[in-house]
């Protein structure tokens, strides 16, 4: 999995959209899987047909905004298969500019 290199604030601000792309093998089950910006977070579920697969994850601010500057993003993207659940995740420093 990868989170884009920037993602882009809407809103004036209290949202923002951040690209992460997922590829899991055919037979698995994407869940419920969550992208963290301090304070928020939005959520995705993978697509598993062995196929790389972009998602645009909407995370909300309820109090305050973002500003248009780099910030650190985590995403994970969890898949169950054969009934075990596997994580895997991306951390990295992204530049946010306004939309």
């Amino acid at each position: 999995m990868v989170l884009a290199d920037e993602g882009r604030l809407e809103d004036g601000g209290t949202a923002l959209l951040i690209e992460v792309t997922v590829a899991c093998p055919v037979g698995s089950t994407g869940q419920q899987s969550p992208v963290f910006r301090y304070p928020s977070q939005g959520s995705y579920v993978p697509t598993c047909d062995g196929g790389s697969h972009t998602w645009r994850v909407r995370l909300e601010r309820t109090q305050g905004e973002w500003l248009p500057e780099p910030a650190v993003v985590t995403a994970f993207a969890h898949v169950e298969e054969g009934g075990d659940r596997f994580t895997g995740w991306h951390q990295r420093t992204v530049q946010f500019t306004e939309g």
